[in-house]
């Protein structure tokens, strides 16, 4: 008699197996690489919003200086030039007028940063000061800003 010999049938299991552990694989690495890229910008952010701070906190105090111990804002009629960030020569325009005057000027920075300045000056006796300054990170026309403003009522 002949014994028949029966080869027996691959059910695929290994396979299955391997398509299974290869999946929860990349699974893993996707949600991984998820959370990295987000604490990136998170950390980007973090140092935007730090610059953006020391440059709205800077400007304010350079208008503090230039106001109460120079005094160049005392008449909003002339223009005047102070010295801020290491940039010589910035030039605040004058605004003609009695009330409340408003003069402002964007500073640019090398590192690609700006503060917007901000004075105005309420006219009584004494005339009130508000200095107002804010700091961003994309200047540039289209780029990502962050803000953070610093305001001093005098």
């Amino acid at each position: 008699m002949y014994q028949t010999y029966r080869k027996p049938r691959s059910q695929g299991i290994a396979i299955f197996f391997a398509i299974v552990f290869v999946s929860i694989t990349l699974a893993v690495a996707l949600g991984i690489s998820d959370l990295v890229f987000g604490e990136q910008k998170i950390s980007q952010d973090e140092r935007d919003s730090k610059q953006a701070f020391y440059n709205a906190d800077s400007g304010a105090e350079c208008m503090l200086y230039w106001g109460f111990r120079k005094d160049v804002f005392s008449d909003p009629n002339s223009v005047s030039t102070i010295d801020c960030f290491g940039v010589s020569g910035i030039v605040v325009p004058a605004v003609a007028g009695s009330g409340t005057t408003v003069r402002s000027v964007t500073v640019g920075l090398s590192d690609g940063t700006c503060t917007d300045l901000e004075i105005t000056r309420v006219d009584g006796a004494p005339p009130q000061y508000f200095f107002r300054s804010r700091g961003q990170t994309g200047c540039t026309p289209g780029a990502r800003s962050i803000q953070f403003g610093r305001q001093w009522v005098l």
